[in-house]
């Protein structure tokens, strides 16, 4: 496992984040949508995260994201 599959799933997460985030009521779910694309993202390209590291990431990612999802709706290419 090198930094490069990290920041791959990363940035894939985040993408997913960005283009989703407006598909969600409520923080607690996204948060769990978040943790549920992460695992999927993991599994498939085999990324070999532990499921703490996965969590951690979904997590702030999916934090970052609601905090500023009024700004998403600026760049609609996201």
């Amino acid at each position: 496992m090198t930094s490069t599959y990290g920041l791959n799933l990363f940035d894939t997460l985040r993408l997913w984040a960005y283009r989703n985030v407006g598909n969600y009521g409520d923080e607690l779910t996204f948060i769990e949508a978040t943790t549920d694309q992460a695992d999927y993202l993991n599994d498939g390209h085999l990324y070999g995260r532990t499921p703490k590291q996965l969590d951690d990431l979904a997590v702030s990612v999916a934090c970052w994201t609601w905090s500023r999802r009024s700004d998403m709706q600026m760049y609609p290419w996201l």
